[in-house]
Protein backbone atom coordinates (compact mmCIF):
# COMPACT_ATOMS: atom_id res chain seq x y z
CA UNK A 1 0.00 0.00 0.00
CA UNK A 2 1.45 3.70 -0.56
CA UNK A 3 0.88 6.76 1.23
CA UNK A 4 0.60 9.85 -0.50
CA UNK A 5 3.59 13.03 0.20
CA UNK A 6 3.05 16.55 -0.38
CA UNK A 7 6.56 18.12 -1.30
CA UNK A 8 7.87 21.92 -1.20
CA UNK A 9 10.40 22.79 -3.68
CA UNK A 10 11.43 26.29 -4.51
CA UNK A 11 10.26 28.19 -7.55
CA UNK A 12 13.30 28.12 -10.01
CA UNK A 13 13.44 24.22 -9.68
CA UNK A 14 9.51 23.87 -10.21
CA UNK A 15 9.99 25.69 -13.61
CA UNK A 16 12.50 23.48 -14.32
CA UNK A 17 10.49 20.16 -13.46
CA UNK A 18 8.33 21.92 -15.99
CA UNK A 19 10.18 21.43 -18.70
CA UNK A 20 11.05 18.16 -17.95
CA UNK A 21 8.05 16.52 -16.14
CA UNK A 22 7.14 13.82 -18.59
CA UNK A 23 11.07 12.66 -18.76
CA UNK A 24 10.48 11.61 -14.92
CA UNK A 25 8.47 9.42 -12.84
CA UNK A 26 9.07 11.26 -10.04
CA UNK A 27 7.01 9.05 -7.74
CA UNK A 28 10.39 6.81 -8.29
CA UNK A 29 13.09 9.40 -8.67
CA UNK A 30 11.59 10.36 -5.15
CA UNK A 31 11.46 7.27 -3.65
CA UNK A 32 15.00 6.25 -4.83
CA UNK A 33 16.27 9.13 -3.37
CA UNK A 34 14.68 8.55 -0.08
CA UNK A 35 15.50 5.11 0.24
CA UNK A 36 19.47 5.89 -1.19
CA UNK A 37 18.95 8.28 2.29
CA UNK A 38 18.20 6.10 4.43
CA UNK A 39 19.88 3.16 3.89
CA UNK A 40 22.95 5.83 3.89
CA UNK A 41 22.18 6.66 7.76
CA UNK A 42 21.25 3.30 8.50
CA UNK A 43 24.70 2.22 7.13
CA UNK A 44 26.05 4.91 9.34
CA UNK A 45 24.53 4.11 12.41
CA UNK A 46 25.07 0.45 11.98
CA UNK A 47 29.07 1.23 12.04
CA UNK A 48 29.24 3.28 15.27
CA UNK A 49 26.01 1.47 16.90
CA UNK A 50 28.76 -0.03 19.36
CA UNK A 51 30.43 3.01 20.32
CA UNK A 52 28.08 5.81 19.93
CA UNK A 53 27.55 5.88 23.58
CA UNK A 54 31.43 6.81 24.50
CA UNK A 55 31.70 9.46 21.65
CA UNK A 56 28.54 11.40 22.82
CA UNK A 57 30.00 10.93 26.51
CA UNK A 58 33.48 12.44 24.88
CA UNK A 59 31.66 14.96 23.00
CA UNK A 60 29.69 16.23 26.07
CA UNK A 61 32.81 15.91 28.12
CA UNK A 62 34.77 17.86 25.32
CA UNK A 63 31.33 20.58 24.99
CA UNK A 64 31.29 21.43 29.11
CA UNK A 65 35.55 22.15 28.83
CA UNK A 66 35.08 24.25 25.88
CA UNK A 67 32.28 26.51 27.36
CA UNK A 68 33.72 26.05 30.78
CA UNK A 69 37.01 27.77 29.64
CA UNK A 70 34.66 30.24 27.98
CA UNK A 71 32.91 31.13 30.96
CA UNK A 72 36.12 31.52 32.95
CA UNK A 73 37.74 34.02 29.86
CA UNK A 74 34.49 36.14 30.35
CA UNK A 75 34.93 36.05 33.86
CA UNK A 76 38.28 37.34 33.80
CA UNK A 77 37.32 39.97 31.08
CA UNK A 78 34.41 41.14 33.22
CA UNK A 79 36.55 41.39 36.33
CA UNK A 80 38.97 43.49 34.17
CA UNK A 81 36.31 45.43 32.89
CA UNK A 82 34.64 46.12 36.14
CA UNK A 83 37.48 47.03 38.01
CA UNK A 84 38.06 50.57 35.68
CA UNK A 85 33.91 50.88 35.41
CA UNK A 86 32.06 54.26 35.97
CA UNK A 87 29.41 53.60 38.77
CA UNK A 88 26.67 53.93 36.64
CA UNK A 89 27.85 50.99 34.28
CA UNK A 90 28.48 49.09 36.86
CA UNK A 91 24.59 49.83 38.65
CA UNK A 92 23.41 49.12 34.67
CA UNK A 93 25.24 45.86 33.98
CA UNK A 94 24.37 44.03 37.45
CA UNK A 95 20.57 44.62 35.97
CA UNK A 96 21.42 42.75 32.66
CA UNK A 97 21.26 38.76 31.71
CA UNK A 98 23.44 37.84 29.02
CA UNK A 99 20.52 37.94 26.17
CA UNK A 100 20.61 41.27 27.07
CA UNK A 101 24.03 42.08 26.83
CA UNK A 102 24.26 40.79 23.31
CA UNK A 103 21.61 42.74 22.48
CA UNK A 104 22.29 46.11 23.85
CA UNK A 105 24.35 49.42 22.69
CA UNK A 106 25.19 51.02 25.79
CA UNK A 107 28.87 51.64 26.91
CA UNK A 108 29.30 48.91 29.28
CA UNK A 109 27.95 46.45 26.28
CA UNK A 110 30.54 48.24 23.88
CA UNK A 111 33.50 46.98 26.26
CA UNK A 112 31.81 43.37 26.41
CA UNK A 113 31.82 43.07 22.76
CA UNK A 114 35.41 44.52 22.01
CA UNK A 115 36.87 41.77 25.04
CA UNK A 116 34.89 39.35 22.91
CA UNK A 117 36.30 40.49 19.61
CA UNK A 118 40.00 40.16 21.50
CA UNK A 119 39.14 36.57 22.99
CA UNK A 120 37.66 35.64 19.69
CA UNK A 121 40.11 36.70 17.34
CA UNK A 122 41.01 34.34 14.76
CA UNK A 123 38.28 31.59 16.00
CA UNK A 124 36.17 31.27 13.03
CA UNK A 125 32.72 32.46 13.14
CA UNK A 126 30.02 29.80 13.98
CA UNK A 127 32.64 28.38 16.86
CA UNK A 128 32.21 31.96 18.23
CA UNK A 129 28.74 32.23 18.31
CA UNK A 130 28.75 28.84 19.70
CA UNK A 131 30.30 30.29 23.00
CA UNK A 132 29.38 33.96 23.15
CA UNK A 133 26.25 33.43 25.20
CA UNK A 134 28.31 31.36 27.78
CA UNK A 135 31.29 34.14 27.26
CA UNK A 136 28.76 36.86 28.01
CA UNK A 137 26.96 35.03 31.29
CA UNK A 138 30.77 34.49 32.60
CA UNK A 139 31.75 38.16 32.16
CA UNK A 140 28.25 39.44 33.85
CA UNK A 141 29.26 36.53 36.71
CA UNK A 142 33.01 38.42 37.17
CA UNK A 143 30.97 41.75 36.97
CA UNK A 144 29.01 40.85 39.95
CA UNK A 145 31.93 39.18 41.86
CA UNK A 146 33.63 42.37 41.65
CA UNK A 147 30.34 44.18 42.17
CA UNK A 148 29.95 41.87 45.53
CA UNK A 149 33.56 42.94 46.60
CA UNK A 150 32.65 46.68 46.70
CA UNK A 151 29.50 47.18 47.26
CA UNK A 152 29.16 47.54 50.91
CA UNK A 153 32.38 49.84 51.11
CA UNK A 154 30.26 52.48 48.84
Amino acid sequence: MSKRVTLSIPDALYRKLEEWRDSFNLSRVFQDALAEMIRRKESLMERFHDDLPQIIARLRQEKREAEGSWEKLGHDRGLLWARSAHWLDLKKTLSCDAHTLLGDTSPFSDAFRKSLEEETAGIDKEDRADFTGTFAAGWLSGVREFWTMVEDKL
